[in-house]
């Protein structure tokens, strides 16, 4: 059996998905630890899904299917983009939140951008 970590961030109606497989099972624990430690922000656990599954196949197709994402599904394959792509979404958010938001200053924005 195959273990899998799966993460996906929807940008602008398009996903993206870093997958990261092995049989040993610490393997993929370990990538879903630096995964979490890298977004430990509340904020950013909002922005994307990440989840452990197990199949016969090594595959992402296999996963994907499963789980019912495979339409326009792009391949990150180095956590570190990943991570960059969930970092462009908060910003991208924060731009459309932006205008609800009243803000006096630099120093306001900044705290409400850092979640303080």
């Amino acid at each position: 059996m195959y273990k899998h970590l799966v993460a996906i961030v929807e940008i602008r109606e398009k996903g993206y998905t870093y997958h990261y497989v092995s049989k040993d099972a610490q393997k993929v624990n370990k990538q879903f630890y630096l995964l979490t430690q890298k977004l430990n922000d509340n904020m950013l656990e909002s922005l994307y899904e990440a989840s452990v599954m197990e199949t016969n196949d090594q595959s992402l197709d296999s996963v994907l299917s499963s789980i019912g994402k495979m339409h326009t599904i792009q391949l990150v394959k180095d956590l570190q983009a990943f991570v960059k792509l969930v970092y462009d979404k908060k910003l991208i958010t924060i731009a459309k939140r932006l205008p609800e938001r009243e803000m006096n200053n630099t120093e306001q924005l900044l705290d409400w951008f850092n979640g303080d």
